[in-house]
């Protein structure tokens, strides 16, 4: 129920009185004003009448929870702190992991859609082109507020640009944005007396040319026996090599639709790069080697995400480095892979205020609870490598294709084919150009596979 504007400044007094625990030790710095104030909870703090009413008006929220049967202790701590910080309810949504972006479009085309989900590789771009998610303009034109809130602003420039088509924005808070690295084993490049990428990317000399040489130089048959024993690189997606290429196999037309990018000049070195490889110098092997053979000794150089990659880390026994993914020289944009989920509100919300309110609440609770459970694990990377990580989340992107179709499927014998296969790369491109084309078109015109 609305509170007139007196009411909820007298309620926000209570709230510091009673509920100082729950408030957030930093309550955040206004986006205008810099000054911090503590007297009220953190979220609540230098934000004008408006924003303050909503905050304090939340009302119920339905929020998928991917992957979760039921609430964690810490899920269970936030939710309490929501209902009495944010007057705010919980309407949970748990679903398993595998396929759970086919049930939010079922929810959605059956009227029964959350308020608040996070986009991933497999929601996007559908989510733009078939209009399942607002806009952050929308979000302004429907009447929602907060949404320069200082807890919104973490990274948002960063993840905003992931999830963009022609210049329209459809999140408005970082869930998560990594970007692809390569991890040296230093070992090996010292063994083979190979100048490590570590000391190349210091001397500015670290790019593709120099990643293949090092690949080559690296992949070992040790004992002669005609089987490779140690590879020069791990990186099971190609599609690493296609975008730092600046490639993209699908990107948005100038409709805001998608469209094949098959034939763009660098797509097509990107295609080359995984030729040369996988098929022409084969310093690395499809489904051979995984990345548990980084950890046991048997990869110079391996392609990851570092969230993912945490847990192999922790089982390395050797020197281990890091540098980023290495790009092509026609690359002029500097954008590598990487990866990313970040909020957004459903265009079929029937609470898109309570969604906005409900990240600002999470943001104000981690800040005084510490690390969620959801964040990314970087506990076994030192100062500098979380700088490197950090300053290279800025400039990644994501496939596009991959949320196309059945295409993150269908792409294994497009990339088999193009990485081994004895074809030029354009009639191999004109064998899988109808199939590919057939899925964009399914997409565009909002069907289903």
């Amino acid at each position: 129920m609305k509170r007139i504007l007196t009411s909820v400044i007298l309620l926000t007094m209570v709230f510091a009185l009673a509920l100082s625990a729950a408030s957030c030790k930093s309550s955040g710095t206004n986006t205008t004003s810099g000054n911090k104030d503590t007297s009220v909870p953190g979220g609540f703090a230098n934000v004008d009448s408006k924003v303050l009413e909503a905050l304090s008006n939340t009302g119920k929220v339905s929020v998928y929870y991917p992957d979760q049967t039921e609430y964690n202790d810490w899920d269970k701590k936030f939710v309490k702190y929501f209902e009495e910080v944010y007057n705010g309810t919980v309407d949970p949504i748990f679903t398993s992991w595998a396929g759970w972006e086919k049930k939010f479009y079922q929810d959605f085309m059956a009227g029964n859609s959350p308020d608040l989900i996070y986009l991933f590789e497999k929601l996007w771009p559908k989510a733009a082109t078939r209009s399942l998610v607002y806009t952050t303009d929308e979000l302004t034109e429907k009447g929602v507020v907060g949404l320069d809130h200082y807890y919104l602003q973490d990274k948002l420039e960063s993840v905003q640009n992931f999830f963009s088509n022609n210049g329209k924005k459809y999140v408005f808070a970082n869930y998560k944005t990594e970007p692809v690295v390569m991890l040296i084993n230093e070992e090996i490049f010292t063994k083979y007396d190979v100048k490590s990428p570590s000391q190349l990317f210091k001397e500015g000399k670290w790019n593709y040319d120099t990643f293949l040489d090092c690949a080559k130089k690296t992949t070992k048959d040790t004992n002669d026996d005609g089987a490779t024993d140690i590879w020069g690189y791990q990186g099971w997606d190609w599609n690493y090599l296609i975008t730092s290429a600046g490639g993209q196999i699908v990107k948005f037309s100038d409709n805001g639709k998608v469209e094949g990018n098959y034939y763009d000049s660098k797509t097509m070195k990107g295609f080359q790069h995984a030729r040369e490889v996988y098929g022409t110098y084969k310093v690395s092997v499809w489904n051979v080697i995984g990345y548990d053979d980084f950890p046991n000794g048997n990869i110079a150089m391996c392609a990851a995400l570092p969230d993912n990659f945490a847990w192999h880390i922790s089982k390395c026994t050797f020197k281990w480095g890091m540098v980023p993914y290495p790009l092509d020289s026609g690359n002029t944009e500097a954008i590598r892979s990487g990866n990313s989920y970040a909020w957004a509100v459903s265009s079929a919300a029937k609470n898109p205020q309570g969604a906005v309110n409900f990240i600002i609440a999470k943001n104000c609770f981690i800040e005084d609870n510490g690390k969620s459970p959801y964040e990314p694990n970087y506990s076994c990377y030192n100062e500098e490598q979380l700088a490197l990580i950090e300053e290279y989340s800025q400039h990644c992107v994501l496939p596009i294709f991959m949320g196309v179709g059945n295409l993150m499927d269908a792409q294994y014998s497009f990339r088999d084919s193009i990485s081994v296969g004895n074809k030029e790369i354009t009639e191999v491109i004109e064998t899988y150009k109808g199939q590919w084309d057939g899925q964009i078109e399914i997409e565009n015109q909002g069907g289903e596979s």
